[in-house]
């Protein structure tokens, strides 16, 4: 998105600082290590910062299952909203509880992704639990694009409800 835009900067908030690392050294290779400020917090207990009041657009990917039970999503995309005042659109994307598979159908990568996450003890979202959240949580879903690979997955265009 930098490349493709001249002048786009941006923020990069992650909990886990090695990512954080990984993302700096990948930027400093692309020579854009002068677009990108990198946060270590928490975004679903992100409090407002005076470089978020300018961000436009929110990107969030593989990790909106983190947001749940939904009482906690829900806070988490208020939150969202009260961070980032001006932001116009949310691009959130993720992989969801399969439930229109029947099992000998339910693709490999699925399977283990709803394991592995069933044995942290994690609940994944159903793509109809996500539509459930979104205006209560202060957003409105204008799209919704569905992804084959891997299964059940979406990108969600929100914008401010």
């Amino acid at each position: 998105m930098l490349r493709a835009n001249p002048g786009t900067t941006g923020i990069g908030v992650d909990i886990a600082a090695p990512v954080l690392e990984f993302s700096a050294s990948e930027l400093a290779a692309a020579g854009l290590t002068d677009r990108v400020t990198f946060i270590e917090a928490d975004v679903r207990s992100l409090e407002p910062r005076p470089e978020f009041a300018d961000v436009e657009l929110l990107t969030c990917f593989m990790m909106g299952h983190d947001f749940w039970p939904r009482a906690e999503c829900v806070a988490t995309l208020r939150r969202l909203r009260e961070v980032f005042p001006n932001a116009r659109r949310f691009l959130l994307g993720d992989t969801a509880r399969t439930t229109e598979y029947a099992d000998p159908d339910l693709p490999v990568f699925t399977l283990g992704f709803e394991v592995g996450h069933a044995l942290m003890g994690v609940r994944l979202p159903t793509l109809a639990d996500w539509h459930g959240v979104f205006e209560e949580g202060g957003w409105h879903c204008t799209t919704t694009h569905t992804i084959e690979t891997p299964a059940a997955s979406a990108i969600f265009e929100l914008e401010p409800a």
